[in-house]
């Protein structure tokens, strides 16, 4: 994603969805997407009136089946830039090397998978293991700051923990050191334990060596 000042539509609306898999106030809708009264009430407005966001008892807002479909349409279409900055590959090239180490490692992939989560939320992740638990795969785009990409990854933590499973986050914004400390001080053994998050800006060489050793690591955990 570019920055605040030149982020498309497309961008937006798919962060405020991606916000509100799991039902969301406005106030967090508003951080997670880093959006201001103004610009929250105009793309909260054009969601509700064409059905991609529902609101639920306790006034909170929910992406819809519609609105996951737009998800994914969206980031099919997200996955076809480059992150102009990272020493990696595409999105493409990420997805290519995820699928060759499952074929090696000899796991049935699903991808763009629905898991109804303990929650009663539907969680739509690009790509599963079914096993027991499931393992969950998600690449996140490219973001304009740390908090943006802190978000994304707790946000994918916390849809992990929802459906009870294990999970790999391959970031395509680099991991700084700032923000490996944040995430290292967030969270618990736990879940440093069932979440695994990726570098996916390094090289494919090396991106497919710590994915890898990630992939191969979990289902040893479940077992």
């Amino acid at each position: 994603m570019g920055s605040n000042k030149y982020r498309s539509s497309n961008e937006i609306v798919f962060l405020v969805l991606k916000s509100c898999l799991r039902p969301m106030k406005k106030t967090h809708i508003s951080y997670y997407a880093n959006l201001n009264s103004f610009q929250l009430t105009k793309y909260l407005k054009m969601l509700l009136d064409n059905g991609f966001l529902t609101t639920t008892k306790d006034n909170k807002l929910v992406t819809t089946h519609r609105g996951m479909l737009l998800v994914e349409r969206l980031e099919k279409v997200f996955e076809l830039y480059e992150d102009p900055e990272g020493e990696g590959g595409t999105l493409s090239d990420v997805r290519s090397v995820l699928k060759s180490i499952i074929d090696d490692v000899g796991y049935e992939l699903y991808e763009n998978y629905t898991i109804r989560g303990l929650s009663g939320v539907l969680h739509v992740f690009n790509y599963v293991l079914k096993l027991n638990p499931p393992v969950v795969v998600a690449i996140g785009g490219p973001t304009s700051n740390d908090i943006e990409n802190t978000n994304k990854i707790l946000s994918f933590i916390v849809q992990v923990i929802d459906v009870n499973g294990y999970g790999v986050y391959i970031s395509m914004s680099k991991l700084n050191k700032r923000l490996k400390a944040t995430l290292n001080m967030l969270l618990q053994d736990e879940v440093k334990r069932r979440v695994k998050v990726i570098d996916g800006s390094l090289s494919l060489e090396a991106l497919k060596e710590d994915l890898y050793t990630a992939l191969c690591d979990i289902p040893l955990l479940v077992k």
